[in-house]
């Protein structure tokens, strides 16, 4: 049924607006459904991404930091040539997103330091010597930053060779030693009169002038006129201190003492 409407000379049907109304309704359910639809997908790519991408494998992901000259622990040369270029001897490789050795280059060589366990130009024992120790037979010349070998038996006392190292260069210090040549160290020889027969003897001394030793003080080997003798130093009653040379079977000196 038609309801006529004067005032703009319209005809208005009920059933059309009825039908705007449906078209209204079907128009917003599509809207929803798109912008739905959109988000879901939006999602889903960005679910993707976190679980199954990274900067280096998605390059259409923004690399925020490429190109600020410093090569990151997420950065390579195929990811961000820029910051990560490969050297002259090397070349990228995609495959193993990095820099590799140029067929038949020679490798760069690697920076010297000292601790490197390499002896380097430039050190020495005095400088490096974790680098550069010296042998057994050498020693340290610090002057000139090098290792010296010395000789036993070169007729020079080097740095490090001393009596008991070497008394074929050192001179033995203490009076009466001796160089063993084959051992190259000093000893103190043990002569034939022994420490027991050379007190039996100044006993033996005194008795003959009505004396008597009292103590013994002391015992050392001596050389006089190029023999070992033994020196004893002791007391006698009424006397004091005495010192007596003795050597082979009889009391070669007593000293006098003050």
């Amino acid at each position: 049924m038609l309801n006529q409407y004067a005032d703009d000379n319209v005809a208005y049907d009920g059933n059309d607006a009825a039908k705007d109304s449906g078209s209204e309704f079907d128009g917003k359910k599509i809207a929803i459904f798109v912008s739905g639809l959109l988000l879901l997908i939006i999602a889903l790519v960005a679910i993707f991404y976190v679980f199954n991408g990274s900067r280096d494998d998605n390059p259409s992901i923004p690399k925020e930091k490429c190109g600020d000259g410093a090569c990151e622990k997420n950065e390579n040369c195929v990811s961000c040539i820029k910051d990560c270029a490969c050297p002259d001897n090397q070349e990228c490789s995609k495959e193993k997103r990095r820099c590799v050795d140029k067929e038949n280059s020679t490798p760069e060589p690697k920076k010297a330091y000292c601790g490197d366990g390499a002896c380097d130009a430039g050190e020495g024992c005095d400088n490096c010597l974790k680098d550069c120790p010296c042998a057994d037979n050498e020693y340290c010349l610090f002057d000139e930053n090098k290792c010296v070998k010395y000789e036993c038996g070169d007729g020079k006392c080097d740095p490090f060779e001393n009596s008991m190292s070497c008394c074929d260069d050192c001179p033995c210090t203490v009076n009466g030693e001796l160089c063993n040549l084959q051992a190259h160290v000093c000893y103190m020889p043990e002569p034939v009169l022994s420490q027991d027969r050379a007190e039996g003897l100044l006993r033996e001394y005194y008795q003959n002038e009505d004396k008597t030793i009292t103590e013994i003080i002391k015992h050392k080997i001596v050389m006089v006129d190029g023999k070992y003798v033994r020196w004893v130093q002791y007391f006698v009653e009424g006397e004091g201190r005495k010192i007596a040379v003795v050597s082979d079977d009889e009391v070669v000196d007593v000293l006098p003492t003050a």
